[in-house]
């Protein structure tokens, strides 16, 4: 039995295929070959193929291999282009590639195995000469804002081991830079901490760069011996910035175009320029998530204040983004603040330019208003008496904003019962509120009167609802009758379990109510 076992293994065994896995082949494209460069032709690469060509270098210096995409070949010193030569990358006025240190006799095999769209190369001999422009150009002032850099862009990758900055006696040390076509160092911190010191504007600045030379070779030198000095003056300090009105402050998503709240606001201590004042823009969301948007605004000259007008602007989550998630925050970004004579605010902090980020909390505000009228026994009115008291409970009032009680007659006259003249007591609930007035003597000849909000606009930018009812109007005229409801006044008034007021009609279904604090079954 275990003889036949071990057969029956030993076939099962054997009876398994074998699966050999081929290598890998590499994929050859099609190359297009040109054979010997020609200096100064430009050669157009074909999409989707490679791309090859030679040059027999006929005399010492530098090669330059440019391309306005980055589809440009390598250089190789064998035909199979396996030996990659050294070479440093350059990117020069939007164009793409590299330059080379080749000697008269050597023999450049330049390929690209596969070019993903069809651009333009060329080769050229370039001078072994360094040439560089300034920024800001020499004998100018050094400001601390705009760039708030100074820089050098050179013709070639370039190095430097560094050099010394000098104003009236003081010296800043500045680092070692490589591989770039430029130098560049920040210098606003430097030339702010001269002016703290009591330096002069106008005072002479020394700019010594050392060892400055090509990276490709260091017998390539800025002037004779790798030394640049360059010459600027000393500038006077530059507008401050004072103070803004965006300290604990809370961003609504809509002001009304009275609102003072709307207006944001920024001194400086120089006066800010007129034609050239600044902007802000506010973003609003979750960038990482890639859902953001932003909003821009020009700002206004005001003497030394730039202001912001927001006012009746629409700030609601949907118009900023389209998924209209709502985020507790808003980012405020003023900049390019601008002084009389059209230079940079100053700004802190690496990078920026005359600009500054302010995070505020973020209310979004909805609702629509509505109201019912009542006496302080909770009962339904329907006629208005002189000199007694009128309620009206309105909903969403924290989104209301009006002149008045506007009192309207057939024959068209109105009365108009100030603001100032109503009290207002918010609900617990933050958003409904109860207003109280007495009503006015009026002499009309109707028996009616329509009840509406004197210029009624809403905080959330929307259209204001037409809030109207007509009531009886019955004038006592001045008999000196007193309020019929003065001895309501200690009227307990009572609220739902949300929070909002209710009245006691007999009609209403039972329901448990909250009065002085105490649930009660009606």
């Amino acid at each position: 039995m275990q003889r036949f076992l071990l057969l029956i293994f030993s076939f099962v065994l054997f009876a398994v295929p074998t699966f050999a896995q081929d290598e890998e082949t590499p994929i050859e494209f099609p190359v297009y070959d040109i054979g010997e460069v020609s200096l100064g032709v430009r050669y157009k690469t074909v999409e989707h193929q490679g791309f090859a060509a030679v040059l027999h270098v006929k005399e010492s210096g530098l090669l330059r291999v440019m391309s306005y995409a980055s589809d440009y070949p390598f250089p190789f010193a064998d035909a199979a282009h396996q030996q990659l030569l050294d070479h440093q990358a350059s990117f020069y006025d939007g164009m793409q590639g590299y330059i080379i240190d080749v000697k008269e006799g050597d023999v450049i095999y330049f390929f690209r195995s596969f070019c993903m769209s069809a651009t333009t190369v060329w080769f050229e001999m370039q001078a072994p000469q360094l040439t560089y422009t300034c920024s800001p150009a020499e004998n100018s002032r050094l400001v601390p804002t705009g760039r708030a850099q100074f820089e050098l862009f050179f013709n070639m990758p370039v190095q430097t081991s560094g050099g010394t900055m000098t104003c009236g006696g003081s010296t800043v040390q500045l680092g070692s830079c490589y591989g770039n076509l430029y130098i560049l160092y920040e210098i606003k911190d430097i030339i702010m901490r001269w002016l703290d010191e009591g330096k002069k504007p106008g005072s002479d600045i020394t700019i010594t760069l050392n060892d400055v030379c090509a990276c490709i070779s260091d017998a390539i030198k800025a002037g004779n011996d790798g030394t640049v000095v360059l010459h600027y003056k000393l500038p006077e300090r530059p507008g401050m910035l004072v103070s803004t009105n965006f300290d604990d402050r809370t961003f609504k998503s809509y002001w009304l175009n009275d609102d003072e709240e709307g207006l944001f606001r920024m001194t400086f201590t120089r006066p800010v320029s007129t034609t050239n004042p600044g902007y802000i823009t506010l973003v609003y969301g979750d960038a990482e998530a890639g859902d953001a948007g932003e909003k821009f605004f020009q700002g206004k000259a005001e003497g030394n204040d730039i202001v912001f007008d927001l006012r009746g602007q629409n700030f609601t989550p949907k118009s900023f983004i389209d998924s209209g998630s709502t985020y507790p925050s808003i980012m405020l970004r003023p900049g390019g603040v601008c002084d009389e004579n059209g230079d940079y605010m100053f700004s802190p902090g690496i990078g920026t330019i005359a600009s500054w980020t302010y995070s505020l909390p973020y209310s979004y505000l909805r609702g629509i208003p509505r109201w019912e009228f009542f006496d302080n026994f909770d009962n339904d009115i329907e006629e208005f008496v002189t000199d007694e008291d009128v309620n009206i409970y309105v909903y969403n009032y924290h989104v209301v904003r009006a002149d008045g009680i506007l009192l309207t007659f057939p024959d068209g006259s109105t009365y108009t019962i100030p603001m100032s003249n109503v009290s207002v007591a918010p609900e617990a609930n933050g958003t409904d509120a109860t207003l109280t007035f007495a009503v006015p003597y009026v002499s009309s000849a109707f028996d009616e009167v329509t009840v509406s909000f004197a210029n009624l606009r809403l905080l959330t930018g929307e259209a204001a609802p037409t809030l109207a009812e007509t009531f009886g109007w019955h004038s006592l005229g001045t008999t000196g009758v007193t309020s019929v409801a003065a001895g309501a006044a200690g009227a307990v008034p009572a609220y739902d379990l949300s929070g909002r007021r209710v009245r006691r009609h007999e009609s209403r279904p039972a329901t448990i109510t909250v009065e002085a604090g105490k649930k009660t079954w009606r």
